[in-house]
């Protein structure tokens, strides 16, 4: 994914008129910069509320000198929260600066108090502005730490070529609850023990060190968080078939998803060395013997409960009641070989 950058051939600068009492010609010397400030219309009265334009306006010196700011930072959101003592350096009223940018067109709205800012391309909705992910980060870094996983993480690393409308993102505080980006559900999962906060990877949108970026998990610790909390991945079958499509494609680093699943809990080694014994991987699941704890007290496989309650056979080496139908979890692993 890349943004459209600015046109080469843009000029440097802009001169336009502006309909006051003295008729005076205002000339603004703007940098070329991807602040998605080019098409310029008459300066006409601000709105009482904030609502995306449906074209860009002028923009003003305090507006660009913000602008420039947040474009060396690398950053393409905007939050009233975040960025209240950027906004106090270049306006002495940051909440009017803000809004006057979103009437133009400048910033689009992602939920109060967020914004993106518009690509030099004009694009006037969040959909058109910035792929998803980015505004999902505006929405959340403001307030909290978080990361994407789950059944998105799945996609993210293309471990499934299903699709879902909600996105699934791990946060690790913050008092946000229900949550909408583009119109689109986020799905919350807290995540409040220290040590599983790990598996964290930055993904920049764009070429250079000050591309914007969103966090997301990374492919090992999103197979351990399908055996944490299956019911944000979809079912088993979706499950399981990202970690046949993982060993088979040799795209997780097994190494590391074997370090990794004792921090997440005992049960999730557990799970994690059943399901690396059925994809053959069991040189690198027999590390995980001294990770189970008490073996005398089994673990559901599959803590959704997607098969319901019945008398369930107990694999005793790895410690789990396997609540998924061998012919069904032998046929997913087998199919696509």
């Amino acid at each position: 994914m890349a943004f459209l950058q600015a046109d080469a051939d843009k000029p440097d600068i802009i001169c336009m008129h502006r309909d006051e009492s003295h008729k005076k010609k205002m000339c603004l010397h703007l940098r070329k910069a991807n602040i998605g400030a080019y098409n310029f219309a008459m300066l006409r009265p601000m709105p009482p509320t904030a609502k995306p334009a449906t074209r860009l306006g002028p923009v003003s010196l305090e507006e660009r000198a913000f602008l420039a700011t947040k474009e060396r930072r690398g950053e393409r959101h905007v939050s009233q929260r975040a960025d209240a003592g950027l906004l106090r350096e270049h306006s002495a009223d940051p909440y009017g600066m803000v809004h006057r940018m979103a009437s133009k067109g400048l910033l689009i709205p992602v939920a109060s108090g967020s914004y993106l800012i518009a690509p030099a391309t004009g694009g006037r909705r969040l959909e058109q502005a910035a792929p998803i992910q980015l505004a999902l980060h505006a929405r959340l870094s403001p307030y909290t730490e978080y990361f994407i996983s789950y059944f998105s993480g799945l996609i993210e690393h293309r471990l499934t070529d299903l699709d879902e409308s909600a996105l699934y993102a791990a946060v690790r505080g913050g008092s946000l609850r229900e949550v909408k980006v583009a119109g689109r559900r986020v799905v919350l999962a807290r995540i409040t023990t220290e040590r599983k906060w790990f598996g964290v990877e930055t993904v920049r949108v764009g070429e250079g060190r000050r591309a914007p970026h969103y966090f997301r998990a990374t492919l090992e610790r999103t197979l351990l968080d399908t055996l944490d909390r299956p019911k944000l991945c979809g079912s088993p079958e979706i499950v399981v078939r990202a970690w046949e499509r993982a060993a088979r494609e040799k795209s997780m680093n097994v190494r590391q998803l074997v370090a990794d699943a004792p921090r997440m809990s005992h049960s999730v080694a557990r799970r994690a060395g059943f399901w690396l014994t059925q994809l053959k991987q069991d040189r690198a699941a027999a590390r995980l013997h001294k990770d189970l704890g008490n073996l005398s007290v089994p673990v559901l496989l599959d803590a959704s409960k997607h098969y319901g309650e019945r008398p369930w056979p107990v694999d005793r080496q790895w410690g789990v009641v396997v609540n998924v139908p061998e012919h069904a979890y032998a046929g997913w692993i087998g199919y696509a070989k």
